[in-house]
């Protein structure tokens, strides 16, 4: 039962990892397949997405967080977006976004797809 969830688990990060890269190919970001959920723990490919998604532009985040403070204060900003967007982010906080949390993340991900793709 958990090889099954598991590899629906596979097959959503491939279809989410696309579904990102869609959007962000204007940015000329790729994220290779494997590599979603590492790449959104500094806050700024989430800030990006959430830019195109909404076409709003966020301010207040740091371009390059090299520490664990502006790393949280990026992955904040996207939350306090999401949230004046009435994206309902469930249990999700911005420690597991922080931490790579991959059931979190994929969570977060097809809420995101509910909200800006098919409303």
């Amino acid at each position: 039962h958990h090889s099954i969830w598991r590899e629906n688990q596979t097959k959503q990060e491939r279809t989410f990892t696309k579904w990102v890269n869609h959007h962000l190919k204007g940015r000329g970001i790729n994220i290779p397949q494997g590599h979603l959920c590492q790449s959104l723990t500094n806050g700024l490919i989430l800030i990006f997405l959430l830019e195109e998604l909404s076409n709003y532009k966020l301010k207040g985040y740091n371009i390059q967080p090299e520490n664990k403070w502006k790393i949280l204060q990026n992955i904040n900003v996207a939350f306090a977006f999401m949230s004046r967007q009435g994206v309902n982010t469930l249990a999700i906080g911005p420690e597991d976004i922080m931490n790579g949390s991959k059931k979190l993340i994929l969570a977060l991900m097809w809420v995101l797809i509910l909200k800006y793709q098919i409303a």
